[in-house]
């Protein structure tokens, strides 16, 4: 039902979309309350997480693909983020994805967690180096990060206007992109983007969980293969982590 890394030592899990009850299109582990699946069935899918890590309370936030991360001190905050630090034991912090990478970040020996949910727009305009800097304003110091699963190089095809966004920002920028068979495009690596971003934050220790979301439709949920089908709407997996 999830996936873990060897050096986070909290407990934490990568959830897939398996081990749930919700139907069709949301089949089975849907945790995101912004999709039109049943919400009394989320709900439960939730517990489902909750009780998985033994945690006393799981939190998520309403993601905007922005650079804001939230403080946790409660678990019936409501919060707008993309993305949550917390010093508080038996919170559960959560992340929602369907192609985005999920990170999961930890100083044990500090007690603080955190999570950060970053698309291409996130990563770009600065929400690693918010987590980073969230926990490190509430004691952390040598703090370990784990990018999850996520679309992968392989699946993410994006146009020749999406690489000159990034091009121009930086000709370093280049190495993330490759070439594509079609014409007018090239395949973009998020998972190295976001890797060196933290790098560059000062995180020493960096996992990657190698899923890929996209081709695995019976493992992960999906925005971007939901929309290639003509689907109506998509689930979220979620990423958890708890002290």
């Amino acid at each position: 039902m999830f996936l873990k890394s060897e050096i986070i030592k909290s407990k934490h899990g990568f959830f897939t979309r398996q081990g749930g009850g919700s139907k069709g299109i949301y089949e089975s582990l849907n945790c995101g309350a912004g999709s039109d699946d049943d919400a009394e069935m989320v709900k439960m899918n939730r517990d489902i997480v909750k009780n998985a890590l033994s945690a006393k309370s799981l939190i998520t936030a309403y993601q905007t693909h922005s650079d804001i991360c939230a403080v946790v001190n409660s678990p019936s905050q409501e919060i707008t983020a993309d993305a949550m630090v917390t010093k508080v034991p038996g919170i559960a912090l959560g992340v929602l994805t369907a192609d985005c990478v999920p990170i999961l970040l930890e100083d044990k020996k500090a007690g603080v967690i955190g999570v950060a949910h970053a698309g291409w727009k996130g990563a770009r305009f600065g929400i690693i180096g918010s987590v980073i800097r969230g926990m490190e304003n509430i004691g952390a110091v040598n703090i370990r990060a784990v990018i999850g699963p996520c679309i992968r190089k392989e699946s993410y095809e994006v146009s020749k206007s999406f690489f000159e966004v990034f091009a121009s920002e930086t000709p370093e920028n280049n190495k993330y992109f490759s070439s594509s068979d079609k014409e007018g495009h090239l395949m973009f690596d998020l998972v190295e983007y976001v890797g060196d971003k933290l790098s560059k934050h000062g995180v020493l220790k960096i996992d990657a969980i190698a899923e890929d979301t996209y081709s695995q439709a019976d493992k992960f949920y999906s925005y971007r293969r939901a929309t290639h089908n003509g689907d109506p709407d998509y689930g979220r997996q979620i990423s958890v982590i708890c002290l």
